[in-house]
């Protein structure tokens, strides 16, 4: 037998069947005809729906106007629709001391970050088997019935801390062939004062505050000739959340009511989630003592409450279903799609920006190779050639230039020089037929003058195809057996002092990224650069150092893996600070900021903001948000400096926010392509050993950077064959 027939068995038994029919009738006409009855003795005006509903709510005492963040938020503060995190809806029904009295509530509600919460409730409460008597006092039926159904519908929505809602309900009772309809407006208010506040003390976490008007616009009920009004009532609400108590979460509340027709009442609740599957409540309510316990399984949610009335015990049961993804996943999806989109513009927008600035640098090149400026057209075309070094049309045109410039030194009876600029020619086009037999044609005129045997003349070609294609060491090695078997022969030795001068630089530049390898802990890379290095040129200078700061550095990280503390730590003073072979800052180094790496044109504030494990001044939500914000619209202006100094304030203080990491990276390729297209070799090899200190693993940035000193390298080579 369940619990409620035992009940209503007892009730039965202990009660005499006319008496009990009055009793009956007496409650149900408490229920129905008089609008604030409900359970309570407080004068009988108060609609039976006045007492709240949802099923955690009544077993925390009805104290809920602070707490409520889910589907009952319709009935007890309709603010609490704004915090609903997910899409569901409840049922319960009710049976009081038999299945005459029902009362049946179905509530859905969709919740959206952007809009609010929007719900829709049905409540109905039913008598039915009242028996009908005439004066005398004698049974003429049995079948008179009374009910009352509310349909409301609620929408709340949250500013910040802040929550409001409104709910509309339409009344409409049925008394044994008679209706009335009226319509009511609720509104509600919630907020969380730890956040509202900019200086909130810590105790404020966890406290909330609520406030609801019912029937603010009051429903008025005509059933017969009196006419009936549901009055107005407040009810404000505190409550308070903290975790950790018996090992749960422990929520606690407190509301005051009060209207016009009843004294102020105090309601107090409990609820302790003891499991994420399972939460105990209990409370002081309207009727007095109330308990329950909510059990959840993933999506589905069961509740049960014991009430106790004036007339006896109560259970009830509902059932409640949510679905789908939360609010705040809805919003973090919708965020980042935006963010992705914005991504794709911006990224569109550095695309289109970075093409022209390199047709910008071809037309300047084909301007000077119309002038005859041969030298100045291949420092141009190798800017352009740098930037874009697949693109066919730059490499033609270098070719095209270096075609010139060989003629030009073949003009001057510059043979070997002549030789080196066809073969540049041949490694961009290797079917270039001008270059070929003009190689082959000065090639010979360089045989003849330094009278070289044919044995010789092969040794020479192959040297020279050696140097052409980057063989440093075999090209130096044919070069010095030439000069060795002919002290003579002036281009031989010639070619030998450039390899070696190549070679030098070469292996410097080996130096230069295992400093930079090294200053970012990428001990693998950088011994592989240093071994390339000490094979070019093993007593270059700097290159004992850097062995001795890797075999440090691996020490270092053994002895970290063993638990030891070194006696040295692994950002070492002296390689952090060092300056690098090409002049430049190494990419660990605390050298400030784009603006003062640049000779100040960036206008960045001077700090190592964006550097690697750098820590910014704390900043709040909303200061980050703006700073964010701010870059986002410096970058869509195109003022790579400014973006870059909003993105470095919030990257120092918060490197995950959002996409600034992937914003500050592509504001610094974009400021040093435009440093890199204005001649400012240095500074853009500075802005882009930034961009790897922000995202190491960022190949553009590697690239651009690689490029840039093999650049630096050839335009010394350039320089070198002019002397």
């Amino acid at each position: 037998m369940s619990p409620v027939r035992a009940n209503t068995v007892r009730l039965s038994g202990s009660v005499p069947g006319a008496l009990r029919s009055l009793i009956f009738a007496a409650f149900a006409m408490t229920l129905i005809l008089t609008p604030n009855a409900a359970f309570a003795q407080d004068g009988g005006v108060r609609s039976p729906f006045s007492a709240g509903g949802g099923l955690r709510g009544i077993a925390m005492g009805g104290a809920q106007a602070a707490i409520v963040r889910d589907a009952e938020a319709l009935d007890w503060n309709p603010a609490g629709l704004a915090l609903v995190p997910r899409t569901g809806f409840l049922l319960s029904r009710t049976s009081y001391f038999g299945e005459e009295i029902t009362e049946s509530q179905a509530v859905g509600v969709v919740p959206s970050w952007r809009w609010g919460g929007l719900a829709l409730g049905i409540r109905h409460l039913g008598v039915s088997g009242v028996e009908e008597r005439d004066g005398r006092n004698q049974v003429i039926g049995s079948d008179l019935g009374a009910s009352t159904m509310q349909v409301a519908l609620g929408f709340g929505r949250q500013f910040g801390a802040w929550s409001v809602g409104s709910a509309v309900d339409l009344n409409r009772e049925q008394v044994a062939g008679s209706g009335a309809t009226g319509l009511g407006l609720d509104l509600g208010i919630q907020v969380r004062p730890y956040d509202a506040l900019t200086f909130a003390p810590e105790w404020l976490e966890g406290v909330s505050f609520g406030a609801a008007w019912t029937n603010l616009v009051e429903p008025s009920l005509r059933l017969d000739q009196d006419t009936v009004v549901d009055p107005a009532a407040f009810r404000f609400g505190c409550g308070y959340e903290r975790l950790g108590v018996l090992g749960g979460l422990l929520t606690a509340a407190l509301d005051i009511e009060t209207s016009r027709v009843t004294d102020t009442r105090v309601f107090t609740g409990l609820e302790l989630r003891i499991h994420p599957a399972l939460a105990l409540r209990s409370g002081i309510g309207r009727h007095g003592a109330a308990m329950g316990a909510g059990f959840q399984y993933r999506e589905f949610d069961i509740d049960y409450v014991l009430e106790e009335t004036d007339l006896g015990s109560v259970h009830r049961v509902g059932f409640a279903y949510s679905f789908g993804a939360t609010t705040e996943e809805r919003r973090e999806a919708f965020v980042t799609h935006q963010e992705e989109a914005l991504q794709e513009r911006l990224q569109q927008a550095s695309a289109q920006r970075e093409q022209e600035r390199i047709d910008e640098l071809l037309r300047q090149t084909r301007d000077l190779r119309a002038a005859a400026r041969i030298e100045d057209a291949l420092a141009t075309i190798d800017v352009a050639r740098t930037l874009a070094p697949d693109r066919v049309d730059a490499i033609e045109l270098e070719a095209d230039c270096w075609m010139d410039r060989g003629r030009e030194l073949e003009s001057h009876d510059d043979f070997t020089e002549a030789a080196l600029a066809y073969a540049r020619v041949l490694t961009l086009v290797p079917d270039h037929a001008s270059a070929i037999e003009a190689q082959s044609r000065v090639q010979a005129e360089s045989d003849r003058i330094a009278k070289r045997t044919e044995k010789l003349r092969e040794r020479f070609a192959t040297s020279m195809d050696a140097f052409g294609r980057g063989d440093l060491l075999t090209a130096r090695s044919g070069f010095a057996s030439l000069v060795k078997e002919n002290k003579k022969d002036a281009e031989a030795k010639d070619m030998l002092r450039r390899t070696e001068e190549a070679i030098a630089r070469k292996a410097g530049e080996h130096v230069s990224q295992a400093r930079r390898l090294l200053a970012r802990n990428l001990l693998e890379e950088a011994g592989d650069e240093i071994a390339r290095a000490k094979k070019l040129s093993p007593e270059l200078d700097g290159l004992a150092a850097a062995e001795s700061d890797l075999a440090r550095r691996r020490s270092d990280r053994v002895l970290r893996d063993a638990g030891v503390t070194s006696s040295t730590t692994l950002g070492v003073d002296a390689m952090a600070s060092a300056n690098s072979n090409d002049g430049t800052p190494a990419a660990g180094s605390s050298s400030g900021s784009v603006g003062a790496e640049t000779s100040g044109r960036a206008g960045v504030s001077s700090r190592s903001g964006a550097g690697a494990g750098a820590s910014g001044a704390k900043l709040d939500p909303a200061e980050l948000s703006d700073l964010y914000r701010r870059g986002i619209e410096a970058s869509q202006a195109s003022r790579s400096e400014d973006a870059i100094r909003y993105f470095e304030l919030v990257f120092s203080a918060s490197p995950g926010y959002a996409l600034v990491r992937d914003n500050l990276v592509r504001e610094y390729l974009t400021l040093g392509m435009d440093r890199f297209a204005a001649g400012e070799l240095d500074g853009a090899i500075s802005i882009w050993q930034r961009a790897l200190q922000v995202d190491p693993d960022d190949e553009k940035a590697r690239g651009y950077l690689e490029r840039a000193l093999r650049h630096k390298n050839r335009s010394q080579e350039i320089l070198g064959s002019n002397r």
